[in-house]
């Protein structure tokens, strides 16, 4: 959500379920973004992969490398796109964000929005 509207894809005009975005209005969807590995456009339920455990700083890395296990995929519960960092929130960790440099899109089954 966008100070109290909920975004939409410039270029399909899908609704990006559980995006939030700090600064920019115009995101594209997790199926019209040229990048299919960038974690930053996923929806909510789109499936991340813990692939990047050396990434970010320190305490960030501590926390990720304790409760991620490498390799692994999770489900988006929500991500927030900011200036300089965007966060993601797994639906196996409710409440915990973590910074998206951890992660890259995980392959989605045939048909699916992520």
């Amino acid at each position: 959500m966008f100070y109290g509207f909920t975004p939409k894809c410039p270029k399909c005009g899908r609704e990006l379920r559980g995006v939030t975005l700090d600064y920019n209005q115009r995101w594209e969807c997790s199926d019209c973004v040229e990048d299919k590995e960038d974690p930053i456009h996923c929806e909510s339920g789109c499936k991340v992969a813990f692939v990047y455990p050396e990434n970010g700083r320190e305490h960030e890395r501590e926390e990720a490398n304790r409760l991620l296990t490498v390799g692994t995929a999770y489900e988006v519960e929500a991500i927030r796109v900011g200036g300089f960092f965007s966060e993601i929130e797994l639906k196996e960790f409710p409440g915990i964000r973590f910074n998206s440099v951890f992660f890259k899109r995980a392959a989605s089954k045939e048909g699916s929005e992520c």
